[in-house]
């Protein structure tokens, strides 16, 4: 009979596989290439990344143009000529990958996923959209191998994990030369490497932090604001590690023992990397939020109430150039399904949160609010850019700038998506599913419905008539 029930029980892993694979390439195939939001300019700063900023101009000139794609956003050419589409993408770039310089520099970890195909097709001369559709396939399967390490980590909550990676934007990007494919993938390992650590029994070696350490840096060259993600590990206890050096000295005992002149030293960096760091854009635009709180405050009011279906559009589904999203109700179903997905869970799932107590929880929140607050104030910035200012004055400059703008703009949704889990996850232990075969199924069912309708979004924008 426990055989049975064993042969019977669904496969969370295999699910995810499938439904990221079909949606993944659907998506790459049906949205042109470069019209995932901001994606040619991801794919420029890739080639600036490894050096090989000349192809951008012969990519633009001998297969963008001729494409017609600078005028699917325009009104005139809603729908693409897929003749003209073809006939310009099958031609090759005119040198070898070397021809062009390729030196990568330290920003080009970011973009590795993408690099690998579309570098793989430069190097063969194979036509430039299978250089392009290559990088997104390799993004694709780098996406689903990280994704479904994570979620055989994650200890509880499957479900809801399950459920975030496969959100319609988070698919878009997945199939895309947008770091975030990077960003989002490994937040997620992080944030289940994080509950993972937290409520096992096997300590945490050095391995595992090495590895979590360089994931984090990973993370932190990508797009710095998310490195917070990696710091919920602080809701393991120290107890939880065995960080030997030698046979008698342990790094986790060494630091419980002092670990308030630990929690010093580590303020004391973060102060002196913030004075070394004053001079940069981003660090005068915090300084400046922090030092006008009045104003920052009635900023994130304004651009909060102003955008706020903005936001939950590009965060659920806005694909293309961010004109074709999905419904509002589409946007109201996703949120009950992912209350639903958050409040249910199987018996030992609930066993499992055991340890993960309420000051964890609180914890996690707040961390999730300063990294939502950031992203927020990072692109002040943006808005400086669109009101035309000075960058190069100091912080009481910058400050005197906050009364020159009137919104955050830049923002767009999609950018909540790596914390989304440990937020999520931290809202509610859930109750047991009285049948997981019903709690299933339903899911089962919003994942086929919500694929047709946004592929269905994504003909009509670009190939319907």
């Amino acid at each position: 009979m426990e055989n049975l029930e064993k042969k019977n029980k669904f496969n969370i892993y295999l699910f995810f596989i499938i439904a990221a694979t079909v949606c993944g390439l659907l998506m790459s195939v049906i949205i042109p290439v470069s019209q995932v939001p901001d994606e040619y300019t991801h794919f420029e700063l890739m080639l600036r990344a490894y050096g090989a900023e000349k192809m951008y101009g012969e990519d633009l000139k001998a297969f963008y143009r001729p494409a017609g794609m600078e005028s699917f956003n325009s009104g005139d050419a809603h729908s693409v000529d897929g003749d003209a589409y073809i006939d310009s993408g099958m031609k090759s770039y005119s040198e070898g990958l070397f021809g062009y310089g390729f030196k990568p520099g330290i920003t080009a970890v970011r973009f590795i996923p993408q690099a690998v195909g579309f570098f793989l097709g430069v190097l063969f001369r194979l036509p430039i959209l299978i250089c392009h559709q290559l990088g997104e396939l390799t993004a694709l399967i780098f996406y689903i191998l990280i994704c479904l390490i994570a979620l055989k980590k994650m200890p509880f909550k499957k479900e809801v994990l399950c459920f975030i990676m496969l959100m319609p934007m988070a698919m878009q990007e997945a199939a895309s030369f947008s770091p975030d494919v990077t960003v989002n993938a490994l937040c997620f390992l992080l944030t289940a490497m994080i509950f993972d650590f937290k409520v096992r029994e096997k300590k945490v070696g050095w391995k595992e932090m090495i590895l979590f350490a360089i994931l984090t840096g990973i993370v932190l060259v990508a797009k710095e604001i998310y490195i917070l993600v990696a710091f919920g590990i602080f809701i393991v206890p120290l107890d939880k590690f065995s960080l030997k050096l030698g046979e008698k000295f342990d790094l986790a005992v060494f630091i419980k023992k002092y670990r308030f002149l630990f929690i010093a030293v580590l303020i004391m960096i973060a102060v002196i990397l913030g004075i070394l760091c004053r001079d940069f854009r981003y660090v005068k635009v915090l300084y400046a939020a922090v030092l006008q709180p009045g104003r920052t405050f009635l900023l994130f009011k304004n651009t909060l109430l102003g955008y706020k279906d903005f936001y939950l559009q590009t965060l659920v589904g806005s694909f293309g150039w961010l004109d074709s999203a999905v419904s509002y109700t589409f946007v109201t179903v996703f949120f009950m399904m992912l209350f639903f997905v958050n409040l249910f869970q199987s018996k030992k799932s609930i066993e499992l949160q055991s340890e993960f107590t309420t000051a964890n929880r609180i914890y996690l929140i707040l961390l999730s609010a300063a990294i939502f607050v950031l992203v927020f104030v990072s692109m002040i910035s943006w808005s400086f850019y669109l009101a035309g200012v000075n960058f190069d004055g100091g912080i009481a400059e910058y400050r005197s700038y906050l009364y020159q703008i009137d919104y955050m703009l830049g923002v767009q949704g999609r950018y909540f998506i790596p914390f989304m889990p440990m937020l999520i996850v931290s809202l509610g232990r859930g109750n047991e599913a009285k049948s997981m075969k019903r709690y299933t199924v339903i899911q089962a069912c919003y994942y086929v419905i919500s694929m047709l309708i946004v592929l269905r979004i994504l003909y009509v924008r670009y190939w319907g008539m």
